[in-house]
């Protein structure tokens, strides 16, 4: 099925790198990074770019002429991933950062050439920075049939739509609970097809997941994005999210009442 973004959405990200053998720095993450990985392989072959995988420490095919590091939401605020990024500028190499969120100041002084974030808040986290949606939402992928899946029932509003209401685990998670959560999405599936499957298993999804909630517009169910424990969920809503028809709520209890 067709991107909910158009690759052409990624132009001044990826045009720039036509024709180049460009080195890819994973992010040691979750399914959710997993979906950002796919995405970006697939818009690397769109705009011409040879991409080849790297591994931090290791060393590097002598022809690559620049290094990605992956899109996420790490920057400022995870150590590991931090030192893989200084890592790749050690090697002499332009590093460009794709679509990331900045929280914190910590790699405010390292020279990459370009660092592009989800969301306009996060801009102060670097000087060489501009905006750019999260790649996840340029995946051209299947359109999965609807059904229950993975044993989760979830519930019926009035209007008879099934409702699955999902919150994330795990440090960003927030301290409401809810009767109704079905669980951490990021630990109910072992592939992107599968993590697609399960979004497309539901009419509404309610979820602090960013990434679970971009499965769900990508596979064209409607969407209630809640707060995670920092800036990240409301400021990629405001930023991208809400023109594709992403909706917002600010407690699970408020999107579950909405949803009957």
């Amino acid at each position: 099925m067709p991107a909910v973004l158009s690759p052409s959405t990624w132009e001044d990200v990826f045009a720039p790198f036509r024709g180049q053998r460009v080195g890819y720095l994973r992010a040691n993450g979750n399914i959710g990074d997993w979906l950002i990985d796919a995405a970006t392989k697939q818009l690397c072959g769109h705009f011409g770019v040879e991409l080849i995988e790297v591994t931090h420490g290791l060393p590097l095919p002598c022809t690559l002429q620049a290094i990605f590091s992956a899109g996420a939401g790490n920057f400022g605020k995870y150590e590991l991933e931090r030192r893989k990024r200084e890592w790749a500028l050690s090697t002499g190499l332009p590093v460009t950062v794709l679509p990331q969120t900045g929280d914190g100041y910590s790699e405010h002084h390292l020279a990459y050439e370009k660092v592009w974030f989800r969301d306009h808040r996060s801009l102060k986290y670097h000087h060489r920075s501009d905006i750019a949606p999260d790649l996840a939402l340029g995946y051209d992928c299947p359109q999965f049939m609807g059904g229950a899946a993975n044993g989760t029932d979830g519930a019926c509003g009035t209007n008879g739509r099934r409702v699955g209401l999902f919150l994330r685990r795990g440090w960003e998670q927030i301290a409401e609970t809810h009767p109704q959560d079905l669980g951490d999405p990021a630990g109910m599936a072992a592939s992107v097809e599968a993590y697609l499957k399960l979004a497309a298993s539901w009419d509404h999804i309610i979820t602090n997941r960013l990434h679970f909630a971009i499965a769900g517009l990508l596979q064209r169910r409607k969407v209630t994005l809640l707060p995670n424990s920092y800036h990240k969920c409301r400021s990629i809503f405001c930023s991208s999210l809400q023109a594709l028809g992403c909706g917002w709520a600010d407690t699970a209890a408020a999107a579950w009442e909405a949803a009957q």
